[in-house]
């Protein structure tokens, strides 16, 4: 039986104002393409911002105005995005029976704090201090800290200690990086 083969990839950006969805699905070619809806639910929203009219392969970027975050000042500013488990639905006709889901944990914001920290932690091109060689051990450690944080919320649907995990990381980087005014 022939069907199509739904899904979405979620790169990873340094743009904190955007998030960027790709369908990467498989279509089949002897069934129809119809009412592609794409849902987003970001944390905190119990109603999802409705996206239609797309196509095979999109790429998108979508901005907080775009994910119903904010709705006023929206030619102005790109702010910064929420961190939190986002929902995603993607479907085509029949929208009730193909569709693929998926929670996706948007950690741009401490992972972009992360890279600020380790450049001040390592900041001059010479063989790190013991102490320096300390902090990006435990530099280290965050950055692995914070990959189980997705993927205890994205692969082992644990959204609770995905959270908890995130929520840990930032606490951890806020003690390393005191001192650090770009941090």
């Amino acid at each position: 039986m022939e069907k199509h083969q739904l899904y979405l990839e979620f790169p990873e950006i340094t743009n904190e104002g955007l998030i960027q969805i790709k369908d990467v699905s498989v279509y089949s070619t002897r069934l129809p393409f119809d009412c592609a809806t794409l849902e987003i639910t970001p944390p905190g929203y119990s109603e999802p911002t409705v996206i239609t009219g797309l196509t095979k392969g999109f790429n998108l970027n979508l901005n907080a105005c775009q994910l119903g975050i904010l709705s006023v000042g929206c030619s102005e500013i790109c702010p910064t995005l929420p961190e939190g488990i986002y929902h995603f639905r993607f479907s085509v006709s029949p929208n009730s029976k193909v569709y693929v889901e998926y929670n996706m944990l948007y950690t741009v914001v401490t992972m972009n704090r992360w890279y600020r920290t380790l450049c001040w932690i390592n900041d001059r091109p010479c063989s790190p201090t013991n102490d320096q060689l300390e902090l990006i051990r435990q530099m280290q450690l965050i950055e692995s800290q914070l990959i189980t944080a997705k993927h205890l919320v994205e692969d082992k649907h644990d959204y609770t200690s995905g959270v908890e995990m995130l929520r840990f990381v930032r606490k951890k980087l806020d003690n390393l990086s005191q001192g650090c005014s770009n941090c």
